[in-house]
């Protein structure tokens, strides 16, 4: 059986991508309350929200495909959460499952980490930073490893 250790670090991480999917969805609705003012400011948020690209019959803005992966990230981040919060239990009592789980988890969150570095700002990279860590030592404590 997975030590208490490891599934309150497994516990961590399921609340991390939580707070994530939450934070996310407040900047995305903050930050499209901003009024640009400085003159490219305006005319790049004219050109992004006017401009229609034809994607296969189908005419969007740049603004309605950033509104569209913004909040499709929002949910999929609050349903792993969910998910995640669903499996503590399971894993919990099931042999082998919490080292699945959270490996397949650890491998996922350095991946957005990877590409919060590149592509995004500071609130991103640190909340998958963490999420992470904590998948990382809930990991290593279902390898019957110590983890802090």
């Amino acid at each position: 059986m997975p030590t208490s250790k490891a599934m309150q670090w497994f516990r961590a991480g399921t609340i991390v991508l939580g707070v994530t999917a939450v934070l996310h969805l407040l900047g995305h609705l903050l930050g499209s309350m901003k009024q640009p003012v400085h003159p490219d400011e305006i005319r790049l948020m004219e050109l992004g929200t006017q401009h229609l690209i034809d994607f296969g019959g189908i005419q969007r803005t740049f603004m309605d495909l950033f509104n569209g992966f913004s909040l499709a990230i929002t949910l999929l981040t609050a349903f792993l959460a969910l998910m995640l919060h669903f499996l503590y239990d399971p894993c919990s009592t099931t042999p082998g499952l919490l080292r699945k789980v959270t490996g397949i988890c650890l491998l996922f969150s350095l991946a957005l980490f990877a590409l919060s570095v590149l592509y995004l700002i500071w609130p991103p990279i640190f909340l998958f930073a963490i999420t992470s860590g904590v998948f990382l030592f809930s990991w290593l404590g279902s390898l019957g490893e110590n983890p802090i």
